[in-house]
């Protein structure tokens, strides 16, 4: 729905692509420069050094994030990918930014400038069948508890075990 809201707007479904399919931190996001996408020609890849572990992570874009970037890198004059009037956009812009096309889209519930990053973990669970292991990779935790709570689903899981006749 959110996509659909956006489909008219160049920067915004950019960000929004890019945001809900390479699970960066909100802090991350808001940082990228035109300097970490890198462009084969097929797909665009970022190479970032991530804020809150200082690990460098290589995330390369499905086609439509990258299709999305490459529209907007058209017609961005900023050194960063997403800016606004006074440079690089913050995070409390990206979070209003979300909470706002939720609501327009006529979605429930509390949206924050973290919801892609979570929303693109459980979907890759839910929806696609990613392992955990793989998640935990990609969201730079330590344990698979890390990442089943992250997920909100160490409580669900643990109950439905419960739940089970044997």
């Amino acid at each position: 729905k959110v996509k659909e809201l956006l489909a008219g707007h160049v920067r915004n479904r950019a960000l929004f692509a890019v945001a809900v399919n390479s699970a960066l931190r909100a802090g991350d996001l808001v940082k990228l420069t035109w300097e970490v996408a890198h462009d084969d020609g097929t797909n665009i890849t970022l190479r970032v050094l991530e804020g809150k572990t200082k690990k460098p992570r290589v995330i390369p874009l499905n086609a439509e994030a990258s299709q999305a970037l490459r529209d907007w890198r058209k017609v961005c004059g900023s050194e960063y990918i997403y800016s606004g009037q006074r440079g690089a956009l913050t995070t409390a812009q990206w979070g209003r930014m979300i909470k706002c096309w939720c609501a327009d889209a006529g979605l429930e519930g509390q949206f924050a400038s973290h919801t892609a990053r979570k929303s693109f973990v459980r979907i890759q669970h839910d929806e696609f069948g990613t392992s955990l292991t793989t998640l935990m990779v990609i969201l730079n935790h330590s344990t698979p508890t890390q990442t089943l709570t992250y997920m909100g689903r160490m409580a669900d899981d643990v109950t439905k075990a419960y739940g089970h006749s044997i």
